[in-house]
């Protein structure tokens, strides 16, 4: 039987994110106190008990130059013992039924892993995001002038943001949803700064120091600043190297790869990140 997730349903629910995801208990912690909402999950019930779920959080997606809503399918987990019966799938397939009863039916999701990509093709999703992942070493640009503030706001990241990437396809977090996310960078180790550009602008910058590779899930720096600023910002990190995440389209020279998929025809262009992968 499948329904909406109660209070009740909370210490199986984490057993069951536990067993699925292999978590620390510390972030299990975090997610449920901060993201989890019961009636955002939906579970598959035996004798009572939930023994699947996925949560549906809330966004809108660019379609036809409209922002329009939608939910990002996430965090789908069917526990050892139940797998192999289709429960993800009929999950899924009552998702799709209820959002359509509340003008919400379009889905979208970002497969965890390669081989996901057929599964969720098999169950009527399209390819409509790529990424692109450019690598560098930390040089010396003459340029400069480049500062970086501490403090990002998540009002000011979603505007930053929306200016950036908006586009046919664009997956648009809402401010509490972007406050979600850095607070759940932070918590991993990451950090959110501002970027003052030798123009006047002004851009994000999110990511972790991972040893000497700064990693940097999210930018809105335009592409002739990506390389110079973040060298500057990994040398002030004692970085050596840089990894960032792009647009596909991005002039930024690396490498690009499927991303997210949506339940409905959305093109291949669109642009999905801070999906909480």
């Amino acid at each position: 039987m499948i329904t909406f997730a109660i209070p009740s349903d909370l210490p199986a629910l984490r057993a069951l994110w536990r067993e699925c995801f292999g978590d620390p208990e510390a972030y299990i912690d975090f997610y449920f106190q901060n993201r989890f909402r019961c009636d955002q999950t939906l579970v598959w019930r035996e004798g009572g008990a939930p023994v699947a779920m996925l949560s549906l959080l809330p966004v809108s997606v660019i379609c036809g130059g409209t922002a329009c809503p939608a939910r990002y399918i996430y965090a789908v987990a069917t526990g050892n013992a139940w797998r192999g019966r289709g429960l993800s799938t009929r999950l899924m397939e009552q998702a799709r039924l209820l959002l359509q009863e509340r003008d919400e039916g379009l889905t979208v999701l970002v497969p965890a892993e390669p081989a996901l990509f057929d599964f969720y093709a098999k169950r009527g999703y399209t390819q409509a995001a790529s990424l692109k992942t450019a690598h560098f070493p930390v040089q010396r640009y003459s340029d400069g002038g480049y500062a970086f503030s501490e403090g990002l706001s998540a009002a000011e990241y979603k505007a930053l943001r929306d200016a950036r990437f908006a586009r046919e396809g664009y997956l648009c977090w809402d401010e509490a949803a972007i406050g979600y996310a850095l607070r759940e960078n932070a918590f991993t180790g990451g950090f959110a700064c501002a970027a003052s550009l030798p123009d006047g602008g002004r851009a994000a910058v999110v990511g972790q120091r991972r040893d000497k590779l700064l990693w940097v899930r999210e930018t809105t720096l335009p592409d002739e600043a990506v390389e110079p600023a973040l060298c500057e910002l990994a040398r002030r990190m004692g970085c050596g190297e840089v990894e960032v995440r792009l647009p596909a389209d991005s002039a930024v020279e690396g490498a690009v790869r499927p991303f997210g998929m949506a339940g409905a025809p959305l093109g291949g262009g669109g642009y999905f990140n801070l999906v909480l992968d």
